[in-house]
């Protein structure tokens, strides 16, 4: 999406970019409590490339660990919807091509791959995955040791690396993300210079930092709105509509 933006940047004859060819990009996003948006504009603030050690990164682990060392119950898990030995994902869904009961998907008679969203499939996942904790002793004390329903929704978690999703976050980054289109649709106000960070695990709290091109030293603006027994839908309203600068 970065790149796109700024291939659609158009250049005058001074090789400078020209103002009505710069399109800004609102991103927002949420893990849980937490949310951020993002205002981008090419040319003028960091673009989306420079902003990636922001993100989160996802862990991976070596086939090889997987495979012969699992540590943790996840790495079972892992091991079964990515290997291809016995007990493995891919493993069985040959044998139900070989067997005629599913056709291949590929010249090499490889089946079909899992559907996170099919109940059967990740019966049959957690299944194996609790088999193979209990071979390497992985599975007392953890959620694989317990009930099945518990072992069930631990490999969801897993599988699908779920992080839930809060209605309020979401309903507070997409008002942020629309009141920056607003503000620079038409120009009625500031717009966000140009990362936002919403944390709401513990009250409320937002931090604002200018992520230019060549400065990354500025420190955010922090501001924190308590929520306690006594606040009020209105009065939170309020406390936030008064600390904005206009």
């Amino acid at each position: 999406v970065g790149d796109k933006v700024l291939s659609l940047v158009e250049y005058g004859a001074d090789g400078t970019p020209t103002a009505d060819s710069v399109k800004p990009l609102i991103d927002g996003g949420t893990e849980g409590y937490d949310g951020q948006i993002h205002v981008v504009v090419p040319y003028y603030t960091l673009d989306f490339a420079g902003r990636s050690w922001m993100f989160p990164k996802r862990n991976t682990v070596a086939m090889c660990t997987l495979a012969s060392n699992p540590r943790k119950p996840e790495h079972c898990i892992l091991f079964v919807m990515q290997g291809g030995q016995q007990g493995c994902w891919k493993h069985m869904a040959r044998q139900k091509v070989a067997a005629g009961e599913w056709e291949a998907v590929n010249p090499f008679g490889d089946g079909r791959d899992f559907n996170t969203d099919d109940p059967s499939d990740m019966k049959w996942i957690t299944e194996r995955s609790i088999e193979r904790a209990q071979q390497f002793n992985l599975a007392k004390g953890t959620p694989l040791g317990e009930s099945f329903d518990k072992a069930y929704f631990f490999v969801l978690g897993v599988v699908k690396s779920i992080i839930p999703a809060i209605g309020s976050t979401n309903a507070i980054v997409a008002a942020l993300s629309v009141a920056e289109a607003i503000k620079i649709v038409g120009a009625c106000s500031q717009v966000t210079d140009n990362f936002a960070y919403l944390g709401a695990g513990a009250g409320f709290s937002t931090q604002l930092q200018s992520l230019v091109l060549d400065d990354l030293t500025k420190l955010p603006i922090k501001m924190f709105f308590p929520v306690t027994a006594e606040t009020t839908v209105g009065s939170f309203k309020q406390e936030i509509i008064d600390s904005f600068i206009f």
